[in-house]
């Protein structure tokens, strides 16, 4: 190979790293409030392949958590009771495990019973692309996709100043 193919082809794989560095980034809203969440793709807990969309009839609270995170463990029994008493409202909750196995899931609920669904992020892209980098983390997500408020950290759920700032979106 000549010295000009090389060059050639040095060039064409910069370029080409280039474009995937930033269309991986265009998708990326790194949690911010008012920016639109990208589309989701998760499993659910079947292993079905499922997608969020960024809009929805719902609004929704996007939550990230693992059976294996100490912060997570706590919360979870707060977020159940919490999405009990907003049935009938226009709230979803998608909750997100960050666990590599879904036994692990099933394992967890039997010991802290929890009756919300589960969705899987194997890759970590849908936590990547909404700039998740702890847990647990809850996005308040309005029906047009726009992130509304970013809560890091473990929540109180029964706290009514969180209620309120959820209500406020209805």
């Amino acid at each position: 190979m000549n010295k000009q193919a090389r060059v050639f082809l040095v060039l064409f794989f910069i370029i080409l790293g280039l474009w995937f560095y930033v269309q991986k980034n265009a998708q990326t809203t790194d949690g911010q409030v008012g920016h639109v969440i990208p589309t989701l793709h998760l499993l659910d807990e079947a292993g079905a392949k499922i997608t969020v969309s960024p809009q929805s009839n719902k609004l929704r609270l996007i939550h990230f958590w693992a059976s294996w995170c100490s912060s997570c463990v706590p919360e979870i029994p707060l977020l159940n009771s919490f999405m009990k008493k907003m049935v009938g409202t226009p709230l979803e909750l998608v909750a997100i495990s960050m666990d590599n196995k879904s036994q692990d899931v099933v394992s967890f609920r039997k010991k802290i019973p929890f009756t919300f669904r589960i969705f899987f992020d194997p890759h970590m892209e849908a936590a990547d692309n909404l700039g998740t980098y702890m847990l647990p983390e809850t996005y308040l997500v309005s029906k047009q996709g726009v992130i509304l408020h970013k809560f890091v950290g473990p929540q109180d759920w029964d706290n009514p100043h969180i209620e309120a700032e959820i209500r406020k979106n209805f």
